[in-house]
């Protein structure tokens, strides 16, 4: 078998490397993972489950009015 050897200019060889750089920034990068923004429904539901989790009554205790 032969091997091919080949021979680069200083230019071609800043351009290598330039590329090589470029791909290897773009493996360590990773896509950010897309969310949608919590509307206030969403944050309402979550303190629910919270305090079901924590065993506290569902609802509003704040502004629950008793007659006495």
């Amino acid at each position: 078998m032969e091997t091919i050897i080949r021979r680069f200019s200083p230019k071609e060889k800043e351009k290598e490397k330039e590329k090589e750089e470029k791909d290897e920034k773009s493996k360590d990068k990773k896509e950010p993972i897309k969310t949608r923004s919590k509307s206030k429904n969403d944050e309402e539901e979550e303190e629910d489950e919270q305090e079901l989790v924590q065993g506290k009554p569902k609802g509003n205790s704040k502004n629950i009015k008793t007659k006495k």
